[in-house]
C-alpha cells in the first residue's frame, strides 16, 4: 500500500513536471512565433492556435479597436460577452479560483499592456483548482498583449514618420511654388510701376514692350 501510494505521487509529480514543461516550451514558441508577426491579425492567429493547444476549449479570442471596445463579438453569447466587457472593465482575471465570479465556468482573461485595454480572451474549461493552467492562461495572454501594443507603437512611429515626410514634402513644394510665382509677379510690378510713374517719359515702343511683357508674365503665372 505504501509502495502504490508513493508510486502514484511520483507519476503525479512526473505528469505535472511534464505539463510544466510542454507549457514553458509553448511560452517559447509563442514569443519567438510573435516576434515575427506583422500585423494583429497574424497576432491574433497565433494567440487563437496556441489557446487551441493549451486548452480543450472552446476558447475565444477578441481584440479591442481603437477606442477599447471590443471588435467583431456579434456573433459570440451575450454571456461571453459580457464576461469579457467585465475583464476588461475590472483588468483582472474572472472566473473559478479568482475570487470574482466564481460561478463562471471559464476564465476570462484581459489583454493588457501599458494600462492600455487590447483585448480579452475567454478559455475553457475552467477548474478553480487548477492554478498552473489559469497561470499558463494568464502568461499566454501577456505575450500577445505585449505583442499588440508593440505593433501599436511601430504603427503609431510608422505614421509619424509619414506625416513628417508629408509636411517637409509640402514644405518644398511650397517653396517652389513661391519661388516660381515669386519672378513674374516681380516683372509684372517692376513694368507696371514703370508705366504707372514714368508714362509720360517713355516712347510707344517702351510702353508696347512693358505692355507685352505685363501680358507675358501674367499667362505665364
Amino acid at each position: 500500500l505504501v509502495i502504490s501510494h508513493l508510486v502514484a505521487g511520483l507519476r503525479r509529480e512526473t505528469e505535472a513536471a511534464r505539463l510544466h514543461a510542454c507549457r514553458s516550451h509553448q511560452l517559447q514558441e509563442l514569443a519567438s512565433a510573435l516576434s515575427n508577426a506583422k500585423t494583429s491579425a497574424d497576432t491574433l492567429a497565433l494567440g487563437r492556435a496556441a489557446l487551441d493547444i493549451a486548452f480543450a476549449g472552446p476558447c475565444t479570442l477578441v481584440m479591442c479597436d481603437t477606442f477599447g471596445e471590443l471588435a467583431e463579438h456579434d456573433n459570440l453569447p451575450q454571456s461571453i460577452t459580457n464576461g469579457l466587457h467585465c475583464c476588461m472593465r475590472e483588468a483582472a482575471v474572472l472566473g473559478p479560483g479568482t475570487g470574482r465570479w466564481p460561478g463562471l465556468n471559464a476564465w476570462y482573461v484581459p489583454l493588457t499592456a501599458s494600462n492600455q485595454r487590447l483585448g480579452a480572451a475567454c478559455v475553457q474549461p475552467a477548474d478553480a483548482t487548477d492554478h498552473g493552467g489559469r497561470e499558463h492562461a494568464q502568461a499566454l495572454c501577456a505575450l500577445l498583449a505585449q505583442a499588440l501594443w508593440r505593433q501599436r507603437l511601430a504603427l503609431s512611429v510608422q505614421q509619424a514618420q509619414t506625416e513628417a515626410q508629408r509636411q517637409q514634402v509640402q514644405s518644398t513644394f511650397l517653396a517652389a511654388i513661391s519661388h516660381d510665382f515669386r519672378t513674374p509677379l516681380a516683372a509684372i510690378v517692376g513694368a507696371a510701376s514703370a508705366l504707372q510713374t514714368q508714362r509720360e517719359k517713355l516712347s510707344p515702343q517702351e510702353q508696347e514692350r512693358l505692355l507685352n511683357s505685363l501680358t507675358g508674365e501674367a499667362l505665364y503665372l
